[in-house]
């Protein structure tokens, strides 16, 4: 293995811990795309608000806007 000084170390540590945190913030944007899709969906075969709401787990609010694009 070779040999790194502190601050090497300190600065892989720092780029490991950003790529992580970057890597799942895309994970849970592209789960939030997924959700969303999935409502659409719901909506679209005349499920009711609340219900797609509560199903889904989102407010009442994001499933209205969801609806008035469809």
């Amino acid at each position: 293995m070779p040999y790194e000084s502190w601050i090497e170390r300190s600065f892989h540590d720092k780029g490991l811990a950003e790529g992580i945190a970057e890597g799942r913030a895309e994970g849970k944007a592209e789960e939030r795309k997924n959700l969303l899709e999935a409502a659409k969906r719901l909506l679209a075969e005349n499920m009711s608000l609340s219900k797609v709401a509560e199903i889904m787990r989102l407010t009442p609010a994001e499933v209205a806007s969801l609806s008035a694009g469809l």
